[in-house]
């Protein structure tokens, strides 16, 4: 019973230490918002890509019909 009590404590412990500014789960979810910006900022970057690609073309063929 001993031995439970004290892997609780050490659980607990470590738990707490978890949530301290500069963790290892601060540094996790630091990582993970910086993935999840670079991934936005892919998705943006490709709609804005997508988006001149549109108007290029739609003024080419405009051009065409006038010429």
């Amino acid at each position: 019973m001993a031995d439970v009590i004290a892997s609780h404590g050490l659980h607990k412990r470590r738990l707490e230490s978890d949530k301290r500014p500069g963790g290892p789960r601060a540094a996790y979810t630091a990582a993970q918002w910086y993935l999840g910006a670079l991934f936005c900022m892919r998705l943006v970057e490709s709609a804005c890509e997508a988006r001149a690609r549109a108007l290029t073309e739609r003024s080419e063929s405009l051009a065409r019909a006038r010429a």
